[in-house]
């Protein structure tokens, strides 16, 4: 992508503009990447993961707090039990 190509574009009347990225745009680009490439080396990484059904909580509903939490409660418990039960020497201890 040449300078002096853009600069004449820019002024020519009869050529459509090109839409060249802006720096921040960029760099929410980079940033994305770098951002899913390290969930997903976390999300291999990891024993369990958990992505609980929680979509249609808006992120400020502070007042739906309990409810939220009775959901993430009800979604792990199974998987946690289940894993728990295959993987007994991975647990140091068990609550009853």
């Amino acid at each position: 992508l040449s300078g002096w190509w853009l600069l004449w574009n820019s002024l020519n009347p009869f050529v459509k503009t090109v839409n060249v990225p802006s720096m921040t745009d960029i760099n929410d680009g980079l940033r994305w990447v770098s951002s899913d490439r390290h969930r997903r080396n976390v999300k291999s990484s990891a024993d369990l993961n958990f992505i609980p059904p929680v979509g249609k909580y808006g992120t400020l509903e502070f007042d739906k707090f309990d409810e939220i939490m009775e959901v993430g409660y009800n979604y792990a418990k199974p998987i946690v039990d289940d894993w728990v039960r295959k993987n007994p020497q991975m647990v140091s201890f068990r609550l009853r």
